[in-house]
């Protein structure tokens, strides 16, 4: 109320260890801000706990390795990104964890996807 009266505004700048809530109050993301913007390795999860994804930033950009999780905790989909940019291979896996296809990017365009021996039908 203070700084209302007086018209002094905040510093509502972001810094160190953060973790952000649902509406319910529910855990959704875990990092680290850097002078306001996301620095270092990000978590989310879905509503119900359980590990969403895993990605990292670099000064306010994805960059680094990237990990999508299914709500059973098995791996969704990996790959890497480049000052905010899709580079080389990103596995997709279904939900028994088995690898069925892989995209291959460069500067964030899509140049070819190619699906697993496994889970070609051959019979």
């Amino acid at each position: 109320m203070f700084d209302t009266l007086f018209r002094k505004k905040k510093n509502h700048q972001k810094e160190g260890r953060w973790k952000e809530f649902n509406k319910h109050a529910v855990l959704i993301s875990v990092g680290h801000y850097s002078q306001n913007e996301k620095h270092g390795q990000w978590q989310e999860f879905y509503d119900t706990g359980e590990l969403m994804l895993e990605e990292s930033y670099k000064n306010g950009v994805i960059h680094g390795r990237f990990a999508c999780y299914h709500r059973n905790g098995k791996l969704l989909s990996e790959g890497y990104f480049v000052q905010g940019s899709r580079e080389g291979q990103f596995k997709i896996y279904n939900e028994e964890g088995v690898h069925t296809k892989s995209l291959l990017f460069i500067n964030n365009n899509l140049i070819e996807e190619v699906y697993a021996m496994s889970t070609i039908n051959t019979g």
